[in-house]
C-alpha cells in the first residue's frame, strides 16, 4: 500500500560486534539484541549556501557529511555464559562498544570475603574499563528496521562501526541497566520488503539482574591502594552484621567518542574512535551513619581511595552473578532526607590504584571492572 504508516512502536533492533572495525558483517535474524528504548539515527548535513546575489540570497544547497547516532537503554541480562565456548551475555554487544576489553577465563580461586564470593572455579567473562588504546577496543553494527502495519515493508536503518559511551545504574528493586550514547558510519535509509519480525530472544538472555538482596561492600583504603587492616568498612564491622544501605549506585563510564573526518572517507566520516579525556564519575547515594565509622568528608580533604564491590545474584537461580569492582575518589557531597532518614549522596571519579607495581601509573590496573561469572562449575 502507497504512503502506509509505521507505528512507532514496530521495531526490531540487531547488532553483532565486527570482527575488524567497520569490516562487512553480516546481521542475521538471531542477531536481535533486547532494549527497552531504541533510537537509530541517521542524520545528513546539509551544505546551505548563501551566496552573493543581487536579490535575496539562498542558492541551491547539497548535502556534506553523513552521520548516524544511536540512543540505547537495555539491561545487565543472567545469561548463561560459558567460557569455553565461550558463549557471551546478551548485552555483550552493547559493553563491547562501550570502551570495555573482554576476557574469557577460568576464576579459580574467585574470592572477595566482603560480599561472601568464594568460588572453586567458574566460568566469567571479565570486561575493563580501557582508556589506553582505541585500536584494541571493538565496534559493533547495527540494523534498525521499522515495520509497517502489516508487516508488508520496513525502513532499514544501518550503522558501521559504531562505539559509545554508557552509564551503568542499579536502583534497588529494579533491573540492572545500561543506557548508551553513540555514533557509527551511516549509510541512507532503504526499504525492505517483508523485513522478519521474528522476536525469538534466548530464553535466558532477556532475565535480568535486578538490584534486589545484592551483596556490597565500601572501603576506605587507608594508602590509597592497599586493603590493609586499619581500612575503614563503610558502616564498621563485617557485612552480614552491617545494616546500612546503600540506596543506589549510578557509573558513568565517560568514555565519549569521536568521529575522525577525511576527504576519503564515503560520508567524510572515516571512523568513530574512543577518546576518553576524563575519568570516570560514580554517583552514590547511602544512609548517613556515625562520623566516627564513616567520616566521608574526612575521606575528600584526604584525598582518601574508595573501594566499592557489589555482587548481583540472579533474581530466578543461583548459576549466574554480576560482580561489580571499581576504585574512586569522593569529589562532592550532599545531606538530603530519603524516607525520613538523613542519606548521603556522594559523588566520584575514578581513579586507578597507587600501585608502585603499575609502572610508573602509566597503565596501571583498571579502575572498573565489570564481571560475569558462572557459579555452578
Amino acid at each position: 500500500m502507497a504512503n502506509e504508516i509505521y507505528p512507532y512502536l514496530r521495531r526490531t533492533l540487531r547488532g553483532k560486534v565486527e570482527a575488524t572495525y567497520g569490516a562487512s558483517t553480516t546481521i542475521n535474524d538471531a542477531d536481535l539484541v533486547f532494549a527497552l528504548e531504541a533510537e537509530v539515527t541517521y542524520a545528513p548535513e546539509v551544505i546551505s549556501r548563501n551566496g552573493v546575489s543581487a536579490l535575496r540570497p539562498g542558492f541551491r544547497p547539497y548535502t556534506g557529511s553523513l552521520r548516524g547516532s544511536y540512543s540505547v537503554t537495555t539491561e545487565v541480562d543472567a545469561s548463561a555464559i560459558d567460557g569455553g565456548t565461550p558463549t557471551y551475555p546478551h548485552c555483550d554487544p552493547w559493553l563491547s562498544s562501550s570502551g570495555f576489553l573482554k576476557a574469557v577465563g577460568d576464576d579459580a580461586g574467585l574470592t572477595d570475603s566482603r560480599v561472601g564470593l568464594s568460588i572453586t572455579s567458574a566460568d566469567s567473562i571479565t570486561y575493563t574499563i580501557n582508556s589506553n588504546s582505541s585500536q584494541a577496543l571493538s565496534s559493533v553494527k547495527l540494523q534498525f528496521d521499522q515495520v509497517n502495519a502489516d508487516a508488508s515493508k520496513g525502513i532499514r536503518t544501518v550503522l558501521t562501526g559504531c562505539r559509545s559511551s554508557m552509564t551503568l545504574d542499579l536502583v534497588a528493586g529494579e533491573s540492572v541497566k545500561l543506557t548508551l550514547e553513540g555514533s557509527g558510519i551511516a549509510t541512507q535509509p532503504t526499504d525492505v520488503a517483508t523485513p522478519s519480525i521474528d522476536e525469538t530472544y534466548p530464553a535466558a538472555s532477556v532475565r535480568p539482574f535486578v538490584a534486589s538482596g545484592m551483596a556490597w561492600s565500601l572501603t576506605a583504603l587507608e594508602d590509597s591502594h592497599a586493603v590493609i587492616s586499619s581500612d575503614v568498612e563503610y558502616g564498621g564491622g563485617s557485612a552480614a552484621a552491617r545494616i546500612n544501605q546503600i540506596r543506589s549506585l549510578s557509573i558513568d563510564t565517560a568514555q565519549a567518542v569521536t568521529e575522525d573526518v577525511g576527504l576519503a572517507a564515503s560520508g567524510a566520516v572515516a571512523r568513530v574512535r574512543h577518546s576518553p579525556t576524563e575519568p570516570f564519575t560514580l554517583s552514590l547515594v547511602i544512609e548517613c551513619v556515625d562520623l566516627d565509622e564513616w567520616d566521608s568528608w574526612d575521606y575528600i580533604t584526604d584525598n582518601m581511595t574508595l573501594h566499592l564491590t557489589t555482587l548481583v545474584s540472579d533474581s530466578i537461580s543461583s548459576a549466574n552473578s554480576f560482580y561489580i569492582d571499581c576504585y574512586f575518589t569522593p569529589t562532592e557531597i550532599t545531606k538530603s532526607d530519603g524516607d525520613g532518614l538523613c542519606v548521603l549522596e556522594i559523588t566520584g571519579q575514578g581513579i586507578y590504584p597507587n600501585d608502585g607495581t603499575d609502572g610508573g601509573g602509566l597503565k596501571p590496573a583498571s579502575p572498573l571492572t565489570l564481571k560475569f561469572i558462572k557459579n555452578n562449575d
